[in-house]
C-alpha cells in the first residue's frame, strides 16, 4: 500500500470525479519544485486554479486556494 500525503489523496480524488473538461497540468521544476495548473469550464466561464511549491504537496494546497 502506498503511503499518500493528504494533498496526494486529493488530486487523485479530483481526477476521479473529473468533468470532461478538466485540464490538468502538472510540472515538476527540476530539482527546484513543481507547478500545477487545473482548469475546467463551468457555466460558460472558464476556472483557473494555479499553484507552485517546493514539493508536490505545497503546490497542490496552492491551487487549492486558489480554486476557491
Amino acid at each position: 500500500m502506498l503511503d499518500l500525503t493528504d494533498p496526494e489523496r486529493q488530486f487523485i480524488e479530483a481526477m476521479r470525479q473529473a468533468s470532461d473538461n478538466l485540464l490538468l497540468v502538472v510540472e515538476r521544476i527540476g530539482r527546484g519544485g513543481w507547478e500545477i495548473e487545473m482548469s475546467t469550464v463551468h457555466e460558460g466561464k472558464r476556472k483557473i486554479g494555479r499553484g507552485a511549491g517546493k514539493t508536490f504537496s505545497e503546490a497542490w494546497d496552492n491551487v487549492v486556494a486558489n480554486w476557491a
